[in-house]
């Protein structure tokens, strides 16, 4: 189960011809693998480099912003904010996925931008699915990409929060090994994924 794919639905674009370069450090757990009662808990995060000359933060707020039009149903906003210290605007929107499986994410979006930095976040506010992802409580995402004091060069960090209920069949031990596993792998190949379109895009 693609269960970031719902996530980057609203980044996942044409990214632009580039010659950039991107390099990703080790990805971190800030909290779990663990069981919460019958919840599996567990974010992840890592931090990457992004290199293009000529680049700037201007068109990636942009993409972002043209992203929402890819949602199935955009309930409310733009609505303007101050998200982490940063001008913004917020969305509340639904989004579907098909892969084997039918889920309908309902979230808030947030996309922010000073002169520094971009602010990309989603926060899950219901969810309704089929198959193995029915047991999907919560994903949220946090993408931050911040301008380096060297024109060019950006600092990008990706985190990603799920929440997983353990099936009553599934002995604990086992969900937990299992659920950490499928995650870090679609962490790191939804990080291989957003990354290069965030630098298409600067």
């Amino acid at each position: 189960m693609k269960i970031l794919s719902l996530c980057l639905l609203l980044i996942a674009t044409t990214a632009s011809a580039s010659d950039g370069t991107w390099d990703c450090g080790e990805v971190r757990w800030l909290e779990g693998p663990m069981l919460r009662g019958k919840i599996f808990v567990g974010t992840q995060e890592t931090t990457c480099t992004l290199s293009k000359d000529g680049a700037t933060l201007a068109r990636l707020d942009q993409m972002l912003l043209e992203g929402i039009k890819k949602s199935d149903t955009v309930h409310s906003g733009p609505t303007p904010e101050t998200y982490e210290g940063v001008p913004g605007v917020a969305y509340d929107v639904t989004v579907s996925y098909q892969d084997g499986a039918s889920v309908t994410l309902r979230q808030n979006v947030h996309i922010a931008q000073d002169a520094s930095r971009v602010l990309y976040a989603t926060q899950s506010k219901s969810i309704a699915a089929s198959g193995m992802a029915a047991y999907l409580r919560k994903i949220d995402l946090r993408i931050e990409v911040v301008q380096d004091a060297t024109p060019g060069k950006f600092t990008l960090t990706f985190r990603n929060t799920i929440h997983v209920q353990r099936p009553w069949y599934a002995p604990s031990g086992i969900f937990l090994s299992k659920a950490a596993s499928t995650a870090a792998q679609q962490f790191r190949k939804s990080r291989d994924q957003v990354v290069p379109e965030m630098l298409g895009n600067l």
